[in-house]
């Protein structure tokens, strides 16, 4: 009888058992997430859309009223070419300027993961420049002298999308006729293709 008795219990007590956990919703199994890390190659690189051209603003209050860039991408995506640059009302310690326009054709900077970074030259030093009421009211020999202005200021950014880049750019300005520039600083800018 001991054993009969001892056999029911069991079988009520997993019958019990079965019943609480086996059929109710707090004893359903939720899988646990799994965390995946992406190694170096899963990770996507933003680059440029090829062959489109971006333009944009230079953040360059107290410098000048209003200052824009505008480059284009290669047809293959690997480089930026054309750069163009348009300051107005500059002022930068004794030099002033109705209107600047500097277009680097010239230029052939390579874009590597997403980013490009490249030496430029002064404000109204290349062949391609227009400026407008340029005046000096100090003498010339004020700014520094620069070996090479073909290469004093900096240009560099960042791709975050195929249609969107970002970066700054440190501006001189050319103190024409001589080996001597005004830095006018360094800034942000931001440029868009449509």
């Amino acid at each position: 009888m001991k054993r009969k008795n001892l056999v029911k219990n069991v079988w009520g007590i997993g019958l019990t058992l079965l019943l609480l956990f086996g059929c109710s919703p707090q004893a359903t199994l939720t899988p646990k997430p799994v965390e995946v890390t992406p190694t170096p190659s899963q990770v996507p690189i933003l680059g440029p859309q090829p062959g489109a051209t971006f333009s944009g603003p230079i953040e360059i209050s107290g410098k000048a009223s209003s200052g824009a860039i505008s480059f284009k991408v290669s047809e293959d995506g690997a480089s930026i070419t054309d750069v163009n640059i348009t300051l107005k009302e500059l002022k930068c310690d004794g030099l002033s300027l109705g209107r600047v326009h500097d277009y680097m054709g010239g230029l052939l900077i390579s874009i590597t993961d997403g980013e490009f970074s490249a030496s430029i030259p002064a404000i109204g030093r290349s062949q391609v420049s227009e400026s407008e009421n340029y005046n000096l009211t100090t003498s010339p020999f004020d700014f520094p002298t620069f070996s090479d202005m073909g290469s004093v200021g900096q240009f560099e950014g960042k791709f975050s999308s195929a249609m969107h880049a970002s970066g700054t750019i440190n501006i001189y300005v050319w103190a024409i006729m001589t080996d001597r520039a005004c830095e006018l600083g360094k800034f942000t800018w931001e440029a868009e293709s449509p």
